[in-house]
């Protein structure tokens, strides 16, 4: 939560008692809708697509939090590629459609059912991508953690599998999308 308010310049604080509780605050800026977005992306979308786009991508998510999904479905359907949208990993290895990139959360361990993340739960992201990989030999994967965990890193390496940080940054991914 820390890292996202700091990416996005707002200010979280937090005022505690013990015995009486904690109480969290976010800071977010007033802005006028002409300033609301930034010039760079206004800039971006007034020019049309870029010529890194070389073509619509079918992307599967497959990632439990429903905010960070939705703002994964937002990115890529306005860029133009058709995202599909999973919770679980029941969900992603049943999929029967066609797609060509997947971005795969790192930690799926409570949405899967199970009460607590557990340490081979927290191989699950990369157990998924090994079992879709089989499925579709052809995809390209990427591990999506706000883990800052060295090791994870490591492990999706010997795997050749890409780790993008959350939050993902939009153009980071655009760029990964289309190398």
């Amino acid at each position: 939560m820390e890292r996202i308010a700091r990416l996005l310049g707002h200010t979280i604080s937090m005022q505690s008692r013990v015995g009486h509780g904690s109480r969290f605050s976010v800071t977010l800026p007033i802005a006028s809708q002409q300033d609301s977005l930034p010039d760079k992306l206004v800039q971006r979308v007034a020019a049309g697509p870029t010529s890194i786009i070389q073509k619509p991508l079918r992307v599967l998510v497959i990632e439990d939090d429903l905010v960070i999904q939705q703002a994964m479905h937002s990115f890529l359907s306005g860029f133009g590629h058709k995202a599909f949208l999973m919770r679980t990993s029941q969900e992603a290895l049943g999929f029967g459609s066609e797609f060509d990139v997947a971005l795969v959360d790192f930690n799926l361990a409570l949405a899967d059912g199970l009460s607590s993340p557990e340490p081979t739960a927290n191989m699950y992201g990369l157990e998924i991508i090994d079992e879709l990989a089989k499925q579709k030999p052809g995809a390209r994967f990427a591990l999506i953690t706000a883990s800052l965990d060295p090791s994870i890193g490591a492990r999706a390496a010997a795997q050749h599998v890409p780790v993008l940080a959350k939050p993902v940054d939009p153009y980071v991914l655009e760029r990964w999308l289309h190398t």
